[in-house]
This record gives structure tokens, sequence and C-alpha cells, in this order.
């Protein structure tokens, strides 16, 4: 799924064209992290020996999947569109807005006309993103993290308070650690993920900043036609060219198991994603032809924006801070010594103009 996806390949790419701060920050970084590791070969800490696992060497574009991963275990409103258009497809338009009865009854729909003579619409996608999520332990209750803040007019001490609950799936070891961070230009303390250089919830000497997920719908799919070769897609009545990438995974004790990630300029074809397309080819298992559209699969620098909120003095630089910021999309609340409070979503979301078009943003 995530060789499909192109996240590692994304990553490499981001990182080329990455602020020349983000690229000193993580080049430091990866420094340090290998220091360590030769420090301490042959005697890591316990979970690496309960692994039975020696890490490898970092690599500047590692933090960058880190990020795009955690992206990914957020990115939770996706499934809809597969769901109801599965929904659609099988019951007619009508039978879906009666089961879902909290949309309202005239409300307009972006339903296209003929869905339901569209190539069917699998869900091998959202079962094997499950298969993921169970397999790392993202399940349970998690979902819905709090923040909020209030100004002194609400406080004994007449400064704002500012308070987060960011809720993630339970994990051992856990993924936040607290760190603080000291230098000429920099006094920051919070709370970071591993693999990350800065301080992603936390506090300096002017201001403090908390987040929880915004749940955006950041991600389209689209139903391609493809040639007779299977080679080619149809766009605006041409036919163009499909990027064709072969790829295999290695597996312990046993042959590399070999596959196809195929892209249009809308992103990943992921409705070959599941196991079973490879382990047992069946030419009628597939009824579409469904790629991807996600803002995470294009350029960001959230190091930059994350750095710069670091060293933020005031609401201004707080907020210019964020214009770089894409996913995961999170609600940030702010507070600062002056007394000051507020809010910005930080997300990238497309403007749609109609149904089933691309990205404009």
């Amino acid at each position: 799924m995530f060789r499909t996806l192109g996240l590692y390949r994304n990553a490499k790419r981001d990182y080329e064209k990455l602020s020349p701060l983000s690229k000193k920050m993580l080049e430091a970084y990866t420094r340090g992290v290998n220091e360590y590791l030769k420090e301490a070969k042959g005697k890591c800490s316990v979970e690496f020996d309960i692994l039975g696992y020696t890490p490898y060497q970092w690599k500047p574009e590692h933090s960058i999947v880190i990020a795009k991963l955690m992206a990914w275990e957020l990115n939770i409103s996706w499934w809809t569109d597969i769901a109801f258009t599965h929904l659609a497809q099988k019951l007619g338009e009508e039978k879906v807005k009666e089961i879902l009865p909290s949309f309202p009854e005239n409300a307009p729909t972006i339903i296209p006309k003929g869905i339901s003579g569209y190539s069917k619409v699998t869900d091998d996608f959202i079962k094997t993103d499950q298969e993921f999520r169970k397999f790392m332990g993202f399940t349970g209750t998690h979902i819905g993290s709090n923040n909020w803040v209030v100004d002194g007019k609400k406080s004994a001490t007449g400064k704002p308070i500012i308070a987060n609950d960011p809720h993630l799936a339970f994990q051992a070891p856990g993924k936040w650690y607290l760190a603080v961070i000291k230098s000429k230009d920099w006094n920051t303390a919070g709370f970071t993920l591993p693999g990350l250089p800065a301080v992603v919830i936390g506090k300096n000497e002017n201001i403090s900043w908390v987040m929880t997920n915004v749940m955006a719908d950041d991600a389209d799919f689209y139903s391609e036609q493809l040639d007779s070769t299977g080679t080619k897609y149809l766009v605006d009545g041409n036919w163009n060219k499909l990027q064709v990438i072969h790829d295999s995974i290695k597996v312990k004790d046993s042959s590399a198991v070999s596959f196809t990630e195929m892209y249009t300029h809308h992103g990943p074809i992921i409705s070959g994603i599941h196991p079973y397309n490879v382990l047992y080819p069946n030419s009628e298992q597939n009824k579409g032809t469904i790629s991807m559209r996600w803002t995470a699969l294009d350029f960001s620098d959230e190091l930059f924006a994350i750095l710069s909120v670091n060293k933020a003095a005031n609401w201004n630089q707080f907020k210019e801070a964020l214009r770089y910021y894409t996913v995961p999309g999170q609600n940030f609340v702010y507070a600062d010594r002056q007394g000051n409070i507020g809010y910005v979503c930080a997300a990238k979301l497309p403007i749609r103009n109609t149904p089933g078009s691309s990205f404009v943003y």
C-alpha cells in the first residue's frame, strides 16, 4: 500500500526542495542520530533487544517519512468517498440518501449522473488499510482529540489558559516524548515525535500552541479509463501514457514479491492494491480502475513550518509560519504572554469546481 502511494519516493523528492533551514536541521539531526548509533552499537535500548533488531543508519528523508506516516494515520476521511460510492452503485442514489439520515433531505450532492453505469468500485483499498492499522495496533476508540484556550477574563491570574488532549492510538513505546531545546535563538519545550527535530506541541518564552486533528477532506478518487493495452488512460478525449514503476518487496527466508505501480496525473492507481491481486491474480477481481489524489503526496515543508512556530514571538509570526503547513491538517490553538488567544486551521484543501474535477489550488 505505501509503496503504491509512494511515501518514501516522495520523501526523497521533497528533501531536494526543502528550505535551507529545514535541510540544515535534518542534516544536523541525522549526524546526531548516527553518532549515537555508532556509540551504542550492541547496547541499544531494550526495545531493540526484544525485536531482535539493529537500527539502520538514519537518513534525512526518514524524518519526512515519519511526518507522512503520521499524516496517513490521521487521514481518516478518505474512506467515505469509496464507501459512499460503493453504496450508491449497489443501492442507488435515493436509497443511499435514505440510509444516511443526517444528510438534509433536499441538500445538494456531488453524485455524478450515471454513476450506476461506472465501473464497479471495490473496497479493497479500505480493507488493506484496515489490515495495516490492525497490524500496527491503531485500533480502539482513540478518535476525538480536544483543545481549547481562554483569555485572562476566565482565569484567576488574568493570563490565558491553554489545554490540549491529542488522542492517538495506544502504542508501546508511545509516540510522544518531552523535549527541551535551548540555544542562542531557540528556547522551546514541549512534546515531539521520535524522528522529528522540533517541538510539535509546546511553548517558548513568548507563545504557546496546541493542536488536534482537522479530519480534513483532503483526498479525492478518480475513475480512470484504460486502453486495451493497460498502458494509457483517457483524459479529455486523449490517451495519456501511464507512469509505470516495477517494484519488489524483499521477504525474509523467501523470494521477493514483485509488483507494478501505475500513476496518472491525479496520482497512484490504488484499485489493485489488495495483496490478493499479486498473490492470486484474477481478471474478474478488479471492476474499476481508481486513482487517488491526496495533498500529502504534493510537495510541502512542514518542518519549516514547525521550526518557525517554535521560534515565533507573536501572533503574526505564528500565522505566517503555518502558511507552510499542509498535512496532517491540524487545529492550532494559540496563546501568548501579552494575553492574546487565537485559532488557525492549518490544512491544504482542494477547491473542487465540479464533481470529478481535478484539484485547483
